[in-house]
């Protein structure tokens, strides 16, 4: 069975708004999805532009276990390590497998190759399997937001930074909401010293969506434009989205380890020492977490 408890808060106030429990198998997953989502709408009174009506009831694919395998693989795929990168693409594979006409499920393949090329290996194949999993995708819906995003990606990894920013420029016109078009578009600015275009692009993404490596990657431009007070401000608002996504995952070193240079940003260096402090004593810190302990 599946169970949803949605809740509205007030984070100013501290006060809960409004709040419901849904409840549903795997079986109707997605008439599950859809019935939550218009419910949740009514209640807050919202009104829905006909293509976020329309992306409520797309259906991304029939096969239910192709769709809990893509869901388990995101989930891996955000730990942002070496094996849970691997780990998403065993089940994107797999995802694939069951349905080879999943489109996200082969977004996912390729932008897990395209994110291991860049963190973990140069090895030229990584970015070969993106191709070929961004020329499936072309040949089950054609050029697509998504699939320009990949391409932009791809261009970007193979150095041509030009190319790579037209493509993922015209991703984000087809659909302003691609969150990942913008957020390749920043680290492409962030690589160039290109600061405020970098600030621009995932300001836009942390508007979309709220989490907090999202705030962490627009810190990290509003740090090296010199932004300072800019810079204090929005550091205070990540620490809450930290805090808000460390109560659902509290083993994620990578998490709390930024977190502690979050406190930093905003101006809370002792409160970032002692984080360090207590982390510097746990015994299963990856080498990843231990470099970026040592910038605290």
């Amino acid at each position: 069975r599946i169970r949803i408890n949605a809740t509205l808060i007030d984070s100013r106030q501290n006060e809960q708004l409004w709040g419901n429990q849904f409840n549903g198998t795997f079986e109707d997953v997605f008439e599950f999805q859809e019935s939550v989502a218009m419910q949740i709408t009514e209640a807050l009174k919202l009104r829905l532009t006909p293509q976020e009506e329309e992306k409520i009831e797309t259906q991304p694919t029939q096969n239910v276990e192709a769709y809990e395998l893509y869901l388990k693989g995101r989930h891996e795929q955000y730990y942002y390590t070496k094996e849970s990168y691997l780990r998403a693409l065993e089940l994107y594979d797999h995802a694939v497998a069951l349905d080879p006409t999943f489109q996200r499920a082969h977004v996912g393949v390729a932008a897990v190759c395209c994110v291991y090329y860049r963190e973990y290996s140069k090895d030229p194949k990584w970015l070969a399997r993106a191709e070929a999993s961004l020329a499936k995708l072309e040949a089950i819906a054609g050029e697509t937001s998504r699939s320009l995003y990949i391409r932009g990606m791809i261009e970007w990894l193979k150095g041509n930074s030009d190319d790579a920013i037209a493509t993922l420029t015209r991703s984000s016109e087809l659909d302003p909401g691609n969150l990942n078009a913008f957020n390749v578009l920043g680290a492409i600015h962030l690589e160039n010293d290109n600061y405020a275009a970098a600030a621009a692009a995932l300001l836009i993404v942390s508007e979309i969506e709220e989490s907090p490596m999202n705030y962490f990657n627009l810190l990290i431009a509003l740090d090296n434009s010199g932004e300072t007070e800019r810079l204090s401000l929005v550091a205070e608002k990540a620490l809450q989205i930290f805090d808000r996504y460390l109560l659902r995952e509290p083993d994620d070193l990578n998490a709390i380890v930024t977190k502690g240079i979050i406190f930093n940003w905003a101006g809370r260096s002792a409160e970032a020492a002692e984080l360090a402090d207590r982390l510097f004593e746990r015994e299963d810190m990856s080498g990843q977490s231990l470099y970026q302990l040592g910038t605290l």
